[in-house]
């Protein structure tokens, strides 16, 4: 395995949207993603506080809480947000992929790549899971095992990491 001299750290501060079926909402189609981290924080409170959602709901407002908490820089309350989703959710990639992207951004490169192969077993197709765990292993001066991630996600899909 190839050392590198430096550490690359995994950041991002790009606000993702997902699509309307697939955001958590209140009795009125409310979504709590919004492109303003605090407003998503506010709404995703109110929605988890309601005490009207259960099950994959619930542990879909608690991935945007922690995607906005993240879209802050706060990967603390993040990475508590991502437990709460994934303690409800086993097999939830999106909150494993973004839990370890917390993770990276807090330079816990094994944790991050613990949850990258995780979400990786739940769906082998991951680009995003497979490009994150290669800038991960960056972090840790796997040069080697981050190439070959790195052309995994791109064959995958050509346009992740752009």
């Amino acid at each position: 395995m190839r050392q590198a001299k430096w550490r690359i750290v995994a950041a991002s501060g790009i606000w993702l949207s997902l699509p309307a079926h697939a955001q958590p909402s209140d009795s009125n189609g409310v979504s709590c993603r919004n492109s303003n981290p605090n407003l998503a924080i506010s709404s995703c409170s109110s929605l988890i506080q309601s005490g009207r959602l259960a099950g994959d709901a619930l542990a879909a407002a608690y991935n945007d809480r922690g995607d906005a908490y993240t879209a802050k820089y706060d990967d603390g309350h993040a990475i508590e947000d991502y437990n709460q989703a994934i303690k409800l959710k086993p097999n939830y990639a999106e909150a494993l992929v973004s839990r370890g992207l917390a993770h990276a951004n807090q330079q816990n490169f094994e944790l991050a790549i613990m949850d990258y192969d995780h979400a990786i077993r739940i769906d082998p197709s991951n680009a995003k899971a497979v490009y994150r765990r290669g800038l991960a292993k960056f972090g840790l001066c796997d040069i080697d095992g981050a190439e070959q991630d790195l052309a995994k996600a791109r064959a995958l899909d050509p346009k992740v990491g752009k």
